[in-house]
């Protein structure tokens, strides 16, 4: 299954991922606007994925859940949530059967998430783009308290390093378990990384706030960088030896 295939067997998910990220962009172009600053794209994106801080640094009453940060990582966890299963069932058996292996097949598969991620967010750079020139909010360099040109990889790649690391664990949960609950875990980490800071809960990583480039004690960026490799490498390796040993065509004979 191919990026084009993808979009077309999940129209209908694609178009909500496409309208929510227009929604999510409005709003934090509309915050930034009633903040009085400098508006421009970086602090517009600075805006959506800063997350919040954790508590300890906020007192627990003034804490704010980072909604439409964990919904904007929720969603494409949930579109992707199929993905193995999709592929293990029907022309995914004929292909896994042209391939001949079956750890071959799930590098595929995996690669193939990693794009769909790598696009999801793509997608919401141009979209926000769009809305700030409708709002005809120039595409300024400058940015007060954070210079993004200098943290490029921080600032976009991170965040799409860490889902993709995050939905890696998800798919070799799910190698093991049901899917639903590899779906849970991915959330609870999301929702876990909100209120507390630590290098373990690795949802951290996708929030620009928690990082060392915009205040001292935050987390290390290249180390971020490194845990984020080291666990896309591990659970890739774990899908590996779990996908070589598993029969599919059983499986599917079995869910019949």
């Amino acid at each position: 299954m191919n990026m084009i295939s993808f979009i077309r067997k999940n129209r209908i998910r694609c178009i909500v991922a496409v309208f929510y990220q227009i929604f999510m962009s409005v709003v934090v172009v509309r915050n930034a606007l009633l903040t009085g600053g400098t508006v421009s794209f970086e602090s517009c994106w600075f805006l959506s994925f800063g997350g919040n801080l954790e508590i300890g640094v906020t007192n627990a009453d003034k804490f704010e859940l980072p909604v439409l940060w964990i919904i904007f990582h929720a969603y494409i966890f949930y579109m992707l949530c199929d993905q193995l299963h999709d592929h293990s069932v029907g022309i995914g058996i004929q292909r896994l059967i042209r391939i001949g292996s079956r750890r071959k097949w799930y590098f595929q598969v995996c690669r193939m998430d990693a794009e769909i991620i790598f696009f999801y967010y793509l997608c919401y750079f141009f979209i926000l783009q769009i809305v700030l020139k409708i709002q005809n909010i120039p595409m300024d360099l400058n940015m007060a308290g954070v210079v993004l040109r200098q943290y490029v990889a921080a600032c976009f790649f991170l965040p799409v390093c860490c889902s993709i690391s995050i939905f890696f664990i998800q798919n070799v949960v799910s190698l093991y378990c049901s899917k639903y609950v590899a779906y849970v875990i991915s959330l609870a980490i999301l929702v876990c990384s909100s209120y507390w800071r630590a290098y373990y809960l690795i949802g951290n990583y996708a929030m620009l706030l928690r990082m060392d480039f915009y205040r001292n004690s935050g987390l290390h960026v290249p180390t971020a960088f490194m845990i984020c490799l080291a666990i896309m490498i591990f659970t890739l390796l774990v899908g590996l030896k779990k996908a070589g040993s598993r029969d599919f065509i059983e499986k599917e004979l079995e869910e019949r």
